[in-house]
């Protein structure tokens, strides 16, 4: 009986002693050593990213040790290991989310596959991954469907005014011939409703000219320059880089380009009209 109990105590110091070796021996990694913690991991999985970065000794041992202090969580993100720690300076350091910011540097000036070659120089991702990003439609998609959605109340409005507005005479001389209901809406109600139409289409081409809020809200331009509009560019030019003249230059080209537009649809409007 003694010999077990002696047993048991020798088997307890082994495993305290080696418990306090692997908690607190410091490990020191090789070069700096980035280890990226993903939202929603388990301990185990974070013990098992650690190890295989050679910045801790033991799996069991970081999962026992979070076991003890189990109130507190580990907060996910990106480490730099540089210094030699052990495991209970790095839990304390996980506790506290003390994440590795990377910092670029984009000066004035850059293209979009410069920036993607100082994002991949900085070591956040390949630079093919930036430019695939950058060139997709995604935020470009987002800002048109809040546009829409802001806007079509407006544009329905005038098109229900439009639609009360018109004479019922050709409508019901058109039922009385035989006409279907698709038939009716295409060959009269929408030739009469042109006029409004157009005129729909001309406020909301006024009104997306200066569209700003939405884009400065949601994007601010971007992704590398992807919701870029000229009122946006009007204003990063004026009141970021403070160039006045190329703001000036930029807000006088739009007035032009409304303008065109503008005459354009004036121009169909009062020929519709006069036939």
């Amino acid at each position: 009986m003694k010999k077990i109990v002696w047993l048991i105590l020798v088997a307890a110091v082994g495993a305290a002693g080696w418990f306090a070796w692997a908690v607190l021996t410091p490990v020191e990694p090789s070069g700096q050593t980035f280890v990226l913690l993903h939202p929603g991991s388990s301990t185990r999985r974070i013990a098992s990213e650690l190890k295989n970065a050679g910045v801790i000794r033991s799996e069991e041992a970081f999962v026992l040790l979070h076991y003890v202090h189990h109130g507190h969580s580990l907060k996910a993100g990106e480490y730099l290991f540089d210094k030699p720690s052990n495991i209970l300076n790095i839990q304390k350091r996980l506790q506290r989310g003390d994440v590795y910011f990377h910092t670029v540097v984009v000066p004035e000036g850059f293209t979009m596959f410069d920036i993607a070659h100082a994002i991949e120089a900085a070591g956040l991702g390949p630079a093919d991954d930036f430019l695939k990003e950058a060139k997709s439609d995604t935020a470009l998609i987002s800002v048109i469907v809040v546009n829409l959605w802001q806007n079509a109340p407006y544009v329905a409005v005038l098109l229900l005014a439009g639609l009360r507005s018109l004479p019922s005479e050709p409508v019901e001389a058109a039922s009385i011939d035989g006409a279907s209901v698709w038939q009716v809406f295409w060959h009269v109600t929408l030739p009469l409703l042109r006029p409004y139409i157009l005129v729909a289409l001309l406020l909301r081409t006024i009104f997306e000219f200066r569209a700003f809020d939405n884009i400065y809200v949601m994007t601010s331009g971007g992704p590398a320059n992807a919701t870029m509009s000229l009122s946006m560019f009007t204003y990063l030019a004026s009141f970021v880089k403070f160039d006045l003249s190329l703001g000036a230059a930029a807000s006088w080209l739009m007035l032009f380009m409304c303008l065109l537009l503008c005459l354009f649809f004036i121009a169909v409007i009062r020929r519709r009209e006069a036939n």
